[in-house]
């Protein structure tokens, strides 16, 4: 992997479904200053950002967070513990964004809400990550910059046309939202953020990583912090409050209907399907890189398999 591609893993984890949805959360708190929140958020990303560039250039290693664990506590039970609750998380992202595909693509297929659908389109986005990652990390690399490629692409795009549609004509008025609100909102901005530390489990995969993955970090939370403020000014610029309201978990996506029609909202959701498949690869590419760490380091069997299957383990 190189500079580009860890870069491209980065923002993919980063810019999932959860924007789609979390952008509506946000304005409902912060109105016609969301981008504020996003710029704070951003801000806050940066700074642990820098964190996970420092460990990583430490200790440049597959197992990323996992690794951090042992070198922090040096016990197996500690650190084998704390890894396998952070897998635990990683599983529960994992699950949302499959469920997260399935839905749209069940909508965009037009077979409805049924859960079996949702289930099936689910299942089969996560078997083909999981097989692209057991292929190599190289196509992990090369999948997640032809994902995150397309995905920016009709990001950008819904943005030009949408600042284009808007000139001539009156922003939608929002209230003036209070300092707190904007505040609590960052909570939420923040989270839309997550994803970043992905990166350093790709520290073991790329050559002179004390380099490659600080520059790649801070590259991706800066690209994806000028992405999120420009979504934050076209959704609040083209949908009302009352619209927010009622669109709250598809505000981006409702964003593109002023402008583009029902041609947008369709486009912006196979964004949201492209979103839902690189943030899938980044986290399977994630938990594999940590499972291999704990593997090597004998941490599963000797500080959980006695507990769980006895001393034949």
């Amino acid at each position: 992997m190189n500079l580009w591609s860890v870069t491209a893993l980065g923002i993919g984890s980063m810019v999932g479904a959860g924007i789609f949805a979390l952008l509506g959360q946000a304005a409902m708190a912060a109105g016609s200053e969301t981008y504020v929140a996003f710029i704070l958020g951003g801000f806050i990303a940066l700074l642990s950002g820098y964190s996970y560039a420092k460990l990583a250039a430490c200790y440049p290693e597959a197992g990323g967070l996992a690794s951090y664990f042992d070198h922090a506590f040096g016990s197996e039970r500690s650190s084998g513990s704390l890894s396998l609750m952070y897998l635990i998380t990683i599983a529960s992202a994992i699950t949302l964004l499959a469920k997260a595909f399935g839905s749209y693509a069940a909508a965009l297929a037009g077979l409805g809400d049924g859960q079996i659908w949702i289930d099936l389109f689910a299942s089969g986005i996560f078997v083909i990550m999981v097989l692209l990652n057991f292929a190599s990390s190289g196509l992990v690399g090369r999948a997640e910059i032809v994902l995150v490629g397309i995905k920016l692409v009709i990001l950008t795009v819904l943005m030009i046309t949408d600042t284009v549609g808007l000139i001539g004509k009156a922003p939608v008025a929002h209230v003036h939202p209070h300092i707190v609100g904007v505040i609590s909102s960052v909570g939420l901005t923040f989270l839309a953020y997550a994803g970043y530390g992905v990166m350093a489990n790709a520290a073991g995969k790329v050559s002179h990583p004390e380099r490659t993955i600080p520059r790649a970090i801070f590259l991706a939370i800066s690209v994806v912090i000028v992405l999120y403020v420009g979504l934050a000014l076209v959704v609040v610029d083209s949908i009302s409050s009352t619209e927010l309201m009622q669109h709250t978990n598809t505000a981006v996506a409702q964003a593109a209907r002023p402008v583009l029609g029902s041609f947008g909202y369709v486009i912006v959701s196979i964004g949201a399907l492209l979103a839902t498949a690189s943030g899938l690869n980044a986290f399977i590419f994630s938990s594999m890189q940590i499972a291999l760490e704990l593997a090597e380091a004998g941490q599963l069997p000797r500080s959980f398999g006695r507990r769980i299957w006895g001393d034949g383990t």
